[in-house]
């Protein structure tokens, strides 16, 4: 269910699509899932605590340089693969559907929150040394997961991996001193 509204979105997916790719009834999909709408919301759910937890074993690196560089890999990894490059989920469609419905805006806004608070926790553990000056956690982790975004969009529009690991590598310059300076 979650490729069928990663790949068409929400207007777009029908019911029918739904069937199809969960070899449910519409019965026994409303009764395990509820309408259409709650069925968008629980595969956002699913895929934003899927990415969270994903980023436990990135963010755990001793080095913070590190620990962001895989990050951007899983991230890459995501957003591109595949046959045809759909970003993320949750930036892509999840941000399209919270324009007009108040559920998916509080939804994406809340899942968002807790990507950006894990990146957070990390920056808060990071070393001293590792961290520009006056630059604090809640600015860092804005910055790398407003990178994460646009790095979705980019690849959903057809950006090259090459774009991709460039932006990377500009968004960890801009939050981490490199080892040594």
């Amino acid at each position: 269910m979650t490729n069928v509204f990663w790949q068409q979105g929400f207007a777009a997916t029908s019911l029918d699509d739904i069937v199809l790719a969960t070899r449910m009834n519409r019965p026994s999909l409303y009764a395990a899932f509820g309408d259409k709408s709650a069925m968008y919301l629980l595969t956002l759910e699913a895929f934003a605590a899927r990415a969270v937890a994903g980023m436990a074993a990135e963010l755990a690196k001793p080095v913070l340089a590190e620990a962001l560089a895989d990050l951007f890999d899983q991230a890459i990894a995501v957003y591109t693969g595949g046959p045809v490059a759909r970003g993320c989920f949750l930036v892509c469609s999840g941000a399209h559907e919270a324009a007009d419905d108040p559920d998916a805006r509080a939804a994406v806004a809340g899942m968002f929150a807790a990507i950006e608070a894990r990146v957070r926790d990390r920056f808060a553990m990071a070393a001293a040394e590792e961290l520009p000056v006056g630059l604090a956690a809640d600015d860092a982790a804005r910055i790398i997961t407003a990178m994460t975004h646009s790095m979705a969009v980019r690849a959903r529009t057809g950006a090259p991996e090459a774009e991709l690991r460039a932006l990377a590598a500009l968004a960890i310059r801009m939050t981490v001193v490199a080892p040594g300076a």
